[in-house]
């Protein structure tokens, strides 16, 4: 509508000044050709009544009133339907000086905008002896005016119409979204994370639709991981509550028999240190490992980086848990998964012989602390005439290690967080010694730290936990 009406009053301004700048043009141009024919009468060569009737001719011929004036604005001759009005001293004043002037003034008589010009008449000599007065009314402008303004009405109506239309279309369209994204914003701030919106537009509406479900869904994510972290962060600290509880427990009850004499066995009494020093060490291995795996994710743990070998560091920790596996009746072994062909090495794997080498660039004690968690793990979970067997070897360019073995499998629901730091199997696996399930974390948080990735699988009676190192250099050229 504002737009309607001011392309319509400047197109009406702009009609009105073109209309009557070409009616003065007109009348000026009329006023000055017939100027020189009206001298005639002021030379004595016409009298009156013929200079009436040659007026008059004009009169209809151009639309307008015609009369001549003296020096001193006197009427002399008129045509016949003129009504001659006086010029102002100024405009007289100007006709004598020998300049045409143009005036607009509104008449009462004839209710109208009239235009005047009146042009001075010279004489042979070029003396002013008079002037020529034109007038007409403007009606046929304000006539036009009128049309233009009912167009005007009847087009600021239609725009009207059809804007109302639009308004309704797109309110449809844009506020209908809006709101709906609204009222799922406010289910957000609330907590409800299921929180969705209808994006059926490709524009920025839709856009924003898809945007918004994105971030509803990443925030549901995030507030179940929030919810997870926590129920982990209580099960943690239960757990470390009853790590803590149960070894002090045991060590108090047997430091207070014998301190209040009740053990006089000496075999008794070296029983009883026995199981106090397990106990100690039991606690120190959950401080060493809490204190590890604290420095492992803050970043603050320092490491010698050095070029270490796969099979040295895979010989050491199988001959470290060669007589616990004997002791389960598990068997222990390992393969090098080298080249196409070549025999599997035995338990050593070609420790510290030089013959084969899978080097990586990284702690050898981090490497080897990883590899113990997964080893240890492995027996752990892994009945007696089971096996567990080492796999190293190449693939995609990187170093990979795996420890397989014949458990009973992590239920598929607690695949994805078995290397969440805290996190426990509590049935199939539970541990018979109540860890915290800091372990496998650590193992992560090292391979990491060293630039690679850890990998689990697990079906019932097979679980096979690896982890990628990037490779320096691998030689198997001797046998």
């Amino acid at each position: 509508a504002v737009t309607v009406l001011v392309v319509g009053g400047t197109a009406s301004y702009l009609f009105n000044t073109y209309y009557v700048g070409e009616r003065e043009m007109e009348l000026t141009h009329d006023a000055q050709a017939i100027a020189p024919f009206a001298s005639l009468y002021f030379a004595g060569n016409r009298s009156a009544r013929d200079t009436a009737e040659f007026l008059g001719y004009f009169d209809h011929l151009v639309g307008a009133w015609f009369w001549l004036i003296d020096r001193h604005g006197a009427v002399r001759v008129a045509s016949g339907g003129a009504d001659p009005v006086s010029l102002s001293p100024g405009d007289l004043g100007q006709v004598n000086g020998g300049t045409t002037i143009i005036s607009r003034s509104f008449s009462h008589l004839y209710n109208a905008q009239m235009l005047l010009v009146a042009a001075p008449v010279f004489d042979s000599a070029g003396r002013v002896s008079g002037g020529l007065v034109l007038e007409t009314p403007l009606n046929g402008l304000s006539q036009s005016m009128d049309v233009l303004r009912r167009l005007l009405f009847y087009s600021t109506v239609v725009a009207l119409l059809a804007a109302t239309g639009v308004a309704l279309l797109l309110s449809g369209r844009l506020a209908k979204p809006l709101l709906q994204m609204n009222r799922a914003a406010l289910g957000l701030a609330k907590g409800e994370y299921d929180q969705r919106v209808t994006a059926v537009s490709q524009d920025e509406i839709g856009q924003l639709a898809r945007s918004f479900n994105f971030l509803a869904a990443e925030l549901g994510k995030t507030a179940d991981a929030q919810h997870r972290l926590e129920g982990l962060r209580r099960q943690f600290v239960a757990n470390v509550s009853h790590e803590l509880r149960a070894p002090l427990t045991a060590i108090r009850g047997f430091v207070e028999a014998m301190l209040d004499g009740l053990v006089d066995d000496p075999g008794v009494r070296h029983r009883y240190l026995e199981i106090i020093l397990g106990e100690t060490m039991r606690l120190n291995r959950l401080v060493n490992d809490l204190l590890d795996l604290s420095k492992l994710e803050s970043g603050n743990l320092e490491m010698m980086v050095e070029t270490v070998n796969l099979f040295g560091i895979i010989g050491r920790v199988l001959t470290k848990f060669k007589p616990l596996a004997d002791e389960r009746g598990i068997l222990l072994e390992a393969k090098a998964a080298t080249a196409p062909g070549r025999e599997p090495c035995d338990v050593q794997c070609g420790a510290g012989s030089g013959s084969r080498a899978i080097k990586v660039q990284g702690n050898a004690d981090r490497i080897e602390q990883a590899l113990t968690n997964l080893l240890d793990n492995a027996l752990r979970y892994t009945p007696g005439a089971g096996r567990v067997t080492v796999t190293v070897g190449i693939v995609a360019g990187e170093a990979k290690v795996e420890v397989a073995d014949t458990g009973v499998g992590i239920p598929p629901e607690d695949v994805p967080y078995v290397w969440d730091r805290f996190f426990k199997v509590d049935k199939a696996r539970s541990r018979a010694d109540g860890g915290t399930g800091l372990g496998l974390a650590i193992v992560k948080e090292i391979v990491e730290l060293h630039g690679g990735k850890v990998e689990l699988s697990s079906r019932p009676g097979r679980t096979v936990f690896g982890f990628t190192l990037p490779l320096t250099q691998f030689d198997n050229s001797a046998g």
